[in-house]
């Protein structure tokens, strides 16, 4: 196996980890769709250390901004969808 000879910050495979896990617990409010859904994430996170392709501050830092990002785009939509069904449904 080939590493790599540059690491990121944050790292990418966990952020799209944590980002889809949360958005399915944002949507799925079911501990069975939650647990194995952070549970695989924080695999994703852990594997990327193991293989010692990112540091710990890297995963974290992905981590963190999966979830924030997977938030904001679920709070904007709910934003947006109820300023759309307001302005098309004729509700003043």
């Amino acid at each position: 196996m080939e590493y790599e000879r540059y690491y990121s910050f944050p790292s990418g495979h966990t952020s799209n980890a944590f980002c889809t896990a949360t958005s399915l617990s944002l949507n799925f409010k079911k501990w069975y769709v939650a647990v194995p859904a952070f549970t695989w994430a924080a695999a994703v996170g852990y594997s990327r250390m193991h293989l010692g392709v990112h540091y710990p501050s890297d995963v974290l830092a992905g981590a963190l901004l999966g979830v924030g990002s997977a938030y904001a785009t679920y709070k904007v939509n709910k934003m947006l969808k109820k300023y759309f069904e307001k302005k098309y449904n004729g509700n003043p």
